[in-house]
C-alpha cells in the first residue's frame, strides 16, 4: 500500500541523504562542524538560513517539493514532486571549507538518479532526477550570500487517505 504523503517522505529522504553524506556530517569541513540543513519544519526559514549563514558561513535548504500534475486533463494525480535543494554561502565567514559551489555539484552527484525508497505508486519507486527544463546547478544569488540551486525532480503518484 502506498503511503498518502508522498512529497514529505521525499523531503525527509533527501534531508537523511544529504546528512550520511561526508561533505555535510562535518567529515570534510576544516573545522570538523557539520553543515547546517534547513528545513521549513524548523519555523522561520529566513531567520534559520541568516543564523547558520552568520554563524558558519554555509547552509542548505531542503524544502518540501511541489508538485505538478503529470496531465492535469485527467483525474489521475500521477505527476512530478519538483524539489529544490539550495546552498547558501557567505565567502568570508565561512569556516568549513566547502565552497558553496562545490557542495552544489555534491549535492547533484548524490541526488540524481538515486532511489529514494519512497513508493511512487503503481509497485515502483520514485527516483530523483535532474529537472530537465532547467540548468542542472543554477546561480540564483551573487551574494553575500551566494546561492546555488539544485533542482530535481521524482515522479510519484498522490493518493487519498483511506
Amino acid at each position: 500500500m502506498n503511503l498518502p504523503f508522498p512529497l514529505e517522505q521525499l523531503q525527509d529522504a533527501a534531508v537523511n541523504r544529504l546528512l550520511s553524506d561526508a561533505m555535510f556530517d562535518g567529515s570534510q569541513s576544516t573545522n570538523a562542524t557539520p553543515i547546517p540543513i534547513v528545513t521549513e519544519l524548523k519555523g522561520d526559514i529566513v531567520n534559520e538560513i541568516t543564523l547558520a549563514v552568520n554563524k558558519l558561513g554555509i547552509c542548505i535548504l531542503v524544502l518540501t517539493p511541489v508538485f505538478r500534475l503529470h496531465t492535469p486533463e485527467i483525474p489521475s494525480l500521477d505527476g512530478y514532486a519538483d524539489l529544490v535543494i539550495s546552498v547558501f554561502e557567505n565567502v568570508v565567514l565561512n569556516q568549513t571549507g566547502v565552497r558553496s559551489v562545490s557542495a552544489a555539484q555534491n549535492v547533484l552527484g548524490l541526488m540524481h538518479f538515486w532511489p529514494t525508497g519512497v513508493p511512487a505508486g503503481n509497485g515502483s519507486e520514485a527516483v530523483f532526477m535532474s529537472d530537465e527544463r532547467q540548468q542542472a546547478i543554477i546561480l540564483t544569488n551573487e551574494g553575500p550570500p551566494l546561492q546555488y540551486a539544485v533542482p530535481l525532480q521524482a515522479r510519484v503518484i498522490i493518493t487519498r487517505p483511506t
